[in-house]
């Protein structure tokens, strides 16, 4: 029974390490993003997003003019923090804006 809460305590540890390393990999890249990039360059850096958005609005944060959809990255934690990147990309594929957000 020691050993199995030992085993289970490990990998509570490791699964927290690694969604720590997810977030700040994230963050540091989400801030590479320039505007005018391109749609397949955001994916290529942040990877695969947790949502794509087609209202352009997302987490209480709306781009209305030239934007196409959103793409929503959330935070390995955010069930519990609510934390997410938001990256709006227009009609021709292009970053018009980007925004990180805290909910309460």
């Amino acid at each position: 029974m020691r050993a199995f809460l030992t085993f289970v305590i490990v990998l509570l540890v490791i699964a927290g390490l690694v969604g720590v390393i997810y977030d700040r990999r994230l963050t540091a890249k989400f801030q590479s993003i320039e505007p005018h990039a391109s749609e397949s360059a955001v994916r290529s850096e942040l990877g695969p997003p947790s949502k794509t958005d087609p209202s352009c609005s997302a987490y209480g944060t709306q781009q209305a003019t030239h934007c196409d959809h959103v793409l929503v990255y959330k935070s390995a934690f955010s069930f519990i923090n609510h934390r997410y990147w938001l990256v709006f990309i227009d009609p021709s594929g292009a970053v018009t804006a980007t925004s990180a957000q805290i909910e309460p």
